[in-house]
């Protein structure tokens, strides 16, 4: 098993007048781990270290795991993967999923898990997922803050 972690250079809200969109803007794109390989009982340790690193260094108030590329994910991998999505949540940030290609798929099935995720078929479309929901409670925001000083 390999995990890279790196942010994406590009915020994920564009800077606005408002307060609240400049601080966001200001901040750096979300934070990405790829995970690849197999994610078994063997790596298990490993996988759950580098994900609380990543959850601890993670800017843009989200994670994206992509597991696109991992040959096996193993029932305590998906275990792992509920935790840090509930340690990441703790933190305050969003964590996305890219699941695993359709063999590897089958622990999220079996376990019952796949509706537990809020799974994207890419790390872009994850992006871009993230950015419109982020987008539209700003919208919202700035609307109630706007009525309310009125």
């Amino acid at each position: 098993m390999r995990i890279d972690v790196h942010r994406l250079d590009q915020p994920l809200i564009e800077s606005g007048t408002s307060p609240s969109r400049r601080r966001i803007a200001g901040a750096r794109g979300p934070t990405v781990a790829s995970v690849s390989g197999d994610l078994d009982i063997t790596v298990l340790p490993a996988f759950e270290q580098a994900i609380e690193r990543a959850i601890r260094d993670a800017t843009g108030r989200t994670l994206i795991v992509d597991l696109s590329r991992l040959d096996f994910l193993a029932i305590c991998g998906v275990q792992a993967l509920a935790e840090a999505q509930d340690d990441a949540c703790r933190h305050g940030l969003a964590m996305l999923l890219v699941p695993p290609p359709p063999p590897s798929h089958r622990a999220l099935t079996a376990t019952g898990m796949t509706g537990h995720f809020d799974t994207h078929p890419s790390v872009r479309a994850a992006v871009d997922a993230r950015r419109t929901a982020l987008t539209a409670h700003l919208d919202i925001h700035e609307t109630v803050t706007r009525s309310c000083n009125n």
